[in-house]
């Protein structure tokens, strides 16, 4: 019984046993399955890890990580290329370490502004050079705040230098165009002068600038026509003798030359001025050529020695300047040849008429005061003074006997010399006068209350040059002699002036035309005693 009862406990520990050991071999199997399923994720990701290092490591720009307070956690081995820099060397430092003053505020200001994900950046190399850089940026979140931020930056210093020299030539471009127009639309060359010495300091590298132009009455001085730049105020020598100076290098060999400034050599106190502060520490002299024959010198001072595309740009400049004088030089062959076909014009018209013999020269000059007195610009001056050399020019077609008589005109008569300033349109029209200057003329003896004729237009309607004609013309008329009257004094023809103010006269021009008689009478006074042989020697001064 006992061998029984130890057979059937025996029997049942073996089965327990058998059916043991059998779930341990499913438990193996699944484990061996196991274990082959983590090897073969364990490769993947090995395999993975090695792709996305050759990736990162191969990539053509530089990436690098940051942590929020600014310490380099990651960069891959383009810092070498990029910075010269080994990876090694830079994890662990602070990136502001590796940043131009410019870019210091970027990275932090990149945390706090979520909008920005593509921005330049200027890092230091290790050499110390400057390498400007396209960084496209991600910002590194958990838990809902920013823990770091991931930059990719691309290598765009050569782009950039070559934008910069790009808008350099631009800017030197547009400058040249500009003074080109200046040149093309003014005969003042002092104002062209100005405008070069303008822009060279604006757009160049130059802290100031003159130009200086020899002396027509003495060869060996050269005349400050132009300047610009620092404390350009205290240039004080408006002549230097080329002889004492070495300015006169460039007037003797007529080529471009530069100077180093020291101590030893600086005698002109704005020179010494611009040497001592550290302002500049060249000068760069260019002479003025017009027809091989030197003119004057351009004069350029800059901190750094001047480069070639300051010198580029100082001769090109050089070269408007002779155009411009040449310009200048051939208006004024023209504008003589103007003024002499004038004097013929008014000589014909005077010549008929002995009381009325330089009228139209004072009329002029008393039109020049008040376009003077009332603002108007040097072009409309001009325009009106011609005006008023010209504006009886039409009484070259009225009668002798009609110019000359005594006494009172009959309507009939006074109709015919009405007609004078349309004649004075037509004879001009054939030297194509500016439109201006014909309605000048055209107009003088319109009214203010519209009154007048040939048109009978009235106030504002009537143009301001016909305006300021008629004031002058009336006034010379009323304190000349005629033929039919006596000349009255000057201020009772003011006191007309005053009387018809708004009715026969524009307000405006009598009341300018008061205020230089009680300011400048002296220069009314003159005008009005001019009546000499050669009256053109008056005008042409």
């Amino acid at each position: 019984v006992g061998l029984k009862a130890t057979y059937l406990v025996l029997k049942k520990r073996t089965k327990e046993l058998t059916e043991s050991n059998e779930q341990l071999q499913d438990m193996n199997m699944e484990l061996e399955a196991s274990l082959e399923q983590l090897k073969a994720t364990t490769e993947q990701l090995n395999e993975s890890e090695e792709k996305s290092r050759n990736l990162l490591e191969n990539m053509t720009d530089m990436l690098w990580v940051v942590d929020n307070e600014g310490n380099i956690i990651y960069i891959n081995n383009k810092s070498k290329q990029l910075l010269g820099y080994d990876d090694s060397e830079l994890i662990g430092r602070y990136i502001l370490d590796i940043l131009y003053y410019e870019s210091l505020n970027i990275i932090f200001g990149l945390i706090r502004n979520s909008e920005i994900n593509r921005i330049e950046i200027e890092f230091i190399s290790k050499a110390g050079n400057k390498v400007i850089t396209d960084t496209g940026i991600k910002r590194i979140e958990k838990d809902g705040h920013i823990v770091g931020i991931q930059g990719v930056s691309r290598n765009i210093t050569k782009r950039k230098i070559m934008e910069a020299e790009l808008n350099k030539k631009l800017e030197e471009l547009q400058v040249i165009n500009k003074v080109s127009q200046v040149i093309a639309t003014t005969t003042d060359l002092k104002s062209v002068l100005n405008q070069i010495v303008t822009q060279v300091v604006d757009v160049s590298d130059a802290v100031a600038c003159t130009i200086r132009l020899i002396n027509e009455n003495d060869a060996n001085k050269l005349v400050l026509k132009a300047a610009q730049g620092l404390k350009i105020h205290e240039v004080t020598k408006e002549e230097i003798d080329k002889r004492y100076d070495i300015i006169g290098k460039a007037v003797e060999n007529k080529l471009p030359f530069m100077v180093r400034l020291d101590s030893n050599m600086v005698s002109n106190h704005y020179v010494k001025m611009l040497f001592e502060k550290g302002y500049a520490k060249y000068i760069l002299f260019i002479p003025l050529i017009v027809q091989d024959e030197i003119i004057g010198v351009m004069s350029s001072f800059t901190e750094a020695s001047p480069t070639q595309s300051h010198i580029d740009l100082l001769t090109s400049l050089t070269n408007n300047i002779a155009i411009a004088i040449d310009n200048v030089e051939a208006y004024d062959r023209l504008k003589e040849s103007f003024f002499q076909t004038i004097q013929s014009l008014v000589s014909a018209v005077e010549a008929k008429d002995l009381h009325t013999e330089s009228h139209s020269l004072r009329v002029s000059e008393y039109v020049s005061l008040i376009c003077e007195e009332m603002g108007y610009d040097d072009s409309f001056q001009e325009k009106a003074r011609i005006a008023g050399l010209l504006h009886d020019i039409g009484k070259i077609g009225i009668s002798d006997s009609i110019l000359n008589k005594k006494g009172k005109l009959s309507s009939e008569e006074y109709g015919i010399i009405k007609r004078h300033p349309a004649i004075a349109c037509r004879i001009l029209k054939g030297i194509d006068l500016d439109d201006e200057i014909i309605e000048g003329i055209r107009h003088h003896h319109e009214r203010y209350d519209g009154k007048g004729y040939p048109w009978d237009l009235r106030e504002e309607g009537i143009p301001m040059m016909a305006s300021i004609i008629s004031v002058a013309d009336a006034f010379d008329a009323m304190t000349s002699k005629r033929s039919y009257k006596e000349a009255i004094s000057f201020d009772q023809a003011i006191d007309e002036l005053i009387r018809y103010r708004g009715t026969q006269f524009n307000p405006k021009v009598v009341d300018s035309f008061i205020s230089i008689y009680r300011e400048r009478k002296n220069v009314i006074i003159d005008i009005s005693r001019y009546n000499r042989e050669n009256p053109w020697e008056f005008v042409n001064s």
